[in-house]
């Protein structure tokens, strides 16, 4: 941002106008209270206080850029640390001939095996063979009862 676009800026800042309009009333109290000089007051009033504001805001956004830079650059050293860690260097160690391979396939290893206590087992009993089932009996008519006369 240049100094003419930082003014602009500062220009259209209420704060800063209120600046201008409190400065532009000192001077038309200094002069007496002359009507008809208000332009006059107004221009002599931001004349006075815009070069020091523009000065204050132009040294802002340089510290301003200077500090994104400074973070920019950190985060660049960051992320290359991040992305190339350090490599230890692995002592050089001697090959061996490899064997050469043969179609038997390794036993797994054997698994821990944990063994039951021995139980002492009884002779089982010899089932007997299911009984047939017995045909149902036929319904026999309900007994009624015989009443004499």
């Amino acid at each position: 941002m240049d100094m003419n676009e930082i003014r602009q800026t500062l220009q259209n800042d209420p704060a800063v106008r209120d600046l201008i309009a409190k400065r532009a009333f000192e001077i038309f109290k200094a002069n007496g209270y002359q009507l008809g000089r208000d332009f006059e007051n107004w221009v002599e009033a931001e004349q006075q206080i815009l070069p020091g504001l523009v000065d204050q805001e132009a040294k802002r956004l340089q510290a301003e850029k200077a500090r994104i830079a400074e973070a920019v650059t950190e985060s660049a050293i960051a992320e290359e640390t991040i992305a190339a860690p350090t490599v230890e260097e692995k002592p050089v160690v001697e090959e061996k001939p490899k064997a050469k391979k043969t179609t038997k396939k390794a036993a797994a290893p054997a698994e821990a095996k944990v063994e039951a206590p021995a139980v002492e087992e009884k002779p089982a009993k010899a089932e007997k063979p299911a009984k047939a089932e017995k045909p149902a009996k036929a319904e026999k008519p309900a007994k009624t009862s015989k009443t004499k006369k």
